[in-house]
């Protein structure tokens, strides 16, 4: 019996034993189940973290392409606005390059945050967009866009740093229509880029050889352009002034000359133009010394149709055009017949003797006037401009068809399609 009892002793701290070791492997079990359930929790938000950004970097994507496409018109006109109707591919797509930019920029400045987005059927996970930037390469015609997507859940946020890469180098200008519209001078046909800016008057000292491969260009309300000693032999040159230009002295054998004044044209010694020059005045132009006081007075009794000290003026034309918004003087005159002479209101002549202009070659909308005899004999003569019959009256319509240019045909921008989008950082 006594060896019974012993047995029954060591049996019953066995099944202690047992019973321990399992408790103590249930508790641990136990541990690793709950810490592996936290660590699952903690990486699904993790992940729904991370699927936020990603949702983000989609959905800006679809918004930036969304916005390249919306503004495509916009910024085709306002390229058509800066460089007019004909200009070179390479400005076109520089320029269309820097305009988009800019357009992307304003919708997404910089300096401003916009209010997370939240995502349906997960009320506690959300994407904002941040530290947009557009910046433009004028060489390779590419916008390279960057900005930064955060993605939330409950207190969890990952960022994803993104680069897209607009290439616009695609860009062509296609013709869209044609027309036979014409329209009048502007007076803003030569470009300021790459001249000289001029403040006031512009005065220049030639010594006879002439100003060429130039651009003079004053942009002043009233700023004018004198040029004042021979500026003969010129060739390429341009001039524009928003007030008045006066040449002092001859300008002969003038090749390529380009001038527009927004006020008056004034020549005071010879001037002979050729090789498809092109003179736009929008008031008078007047290329002899004679005193508008005196236009009026019917008692110049001691002149004569001679030069009269008027030292020679001399306008000629050469293959080449003039065209002048009000009246015209000149002394004497020659346009030949691959020249235009077009003159909206009235062209006075003072040596009718010397007047010599090829057919098809003169439009006057007003009348043609010749310093000439009004009156009296001997002593007693009296001169004045007197209407030459045959010349001026061009007809409105007339006016337009030869003194006109022809409206370019216009043209829209082809754009690309495609935007690359590269995700380089994540930050967890």
């Amino acid at each position: 019996m006594k060896k019974l009892k012993n047995e029954e002793g060591y049996a019953l701290v066995t099944v202690l034993f047992i019973i321990t070791i399992f408790t103590i492997l249930s508790v641990s079990f136990m541990g690793q189940a709950f810490s592996s359930t936290k660590q699952n929790q903690i990486l699904e938000k993790s992940t729904r973290s991370v699927s936020a950004a990603e949702m983000g970097v989609s959905f800006y994507q679809v918004e930036v392409q969304k916005l390249f496409e919306s503004k495509q018109t916009d910024v085709s006109n306002k390229v058509r606005t800066l460089l007019g109707t004909n200009p070179l591919e390479s400005t076109l797509k520089s320029t269309a390059t820097e305009i988009m930019a800019g357009e992307l920029l304003k919708e997404f400045p910089n300096t401003s945050e916009r209010a997370p987005i939240l995502i349906e059927e997960h009320p506690n996970a959300s994407f904002k967009i941040k530290n947009f930037s557009a910046v433009p390469d004028l060489t390779s015609h590419e916008i390279n866009i960057s900005f930064d997507i955060l993605g939330y859940e409950d207190k969890k946020e990952t960022k994803l740093s993104t680069k897209m890469s607009l290439n616009l180098g695609p860009i062509s200008k296609q013709t869209t229509s044609t027309t036979n519209e014409k329209v009048l001078p502007n007076y803003n046909e030569i470009s300021s880029e790459g001249g000289t800016i001029v403040t006031g008057d512009y005065k220049t000292i030639t010594n006879g050889k002439g100003l060429s491969n130039q651009t003079i260009y004053s942009n002043d309300a009233n700023g004018s352009v004198t040029v004042n000693d021979n500026a003969n032999k010129s060739s390429n040159l341009s001039i524009h002034a928003e007030g008045s230009i006066t040449a002092d002295k001859n300008m002969n054998s003038s090749s390529t000359l380009k001038m527009e004044t927004k006020g008056n044209l004034t020549f005071l010694g010879q001037i002979r133009m050729d090789t498809q020059s092109r003179i736009l005045v929008k008031y008078d132009f007047k290329n002899f010394n004679y005193d508008d006081d005196n236009e009026s007075d019917d008692d110049e009794s001691n002149n004569s149709n001679s030069d009269n000290g008027q030292n020679g003026n001399h306008l000629t034309l050469d293959n080449s055009f003039l065209y002048v918004g009000q009246d015209a003087y000149v002394n004497k005159l020659t346009v030949t017949n691959n020249s235009k002479m077009c003159i909206n209101r009235n062209l006075f002549v003072y040596s009718y003797n010397n007047f010599s202009v090829a057919s098809n070659s003169l439009f006057v909308k007003g009348t043609v006037n010749k310093w000439d005899l009004v009156s009296g004999n001997g002593k007693d003569k009296v001169y004045g401009w007197v209407p030459v019959s045959g010349l001026g009256g061009t007809t409105d319509d007339v006016f337009l068809a030869q003194c006109g240019s022809s409206v370019p045909a216009s043209y829209q921008i082809n754009w690309p399609n495609e935007i690359t989008t590269t995700i380089d950082i994540v930050d967890y």
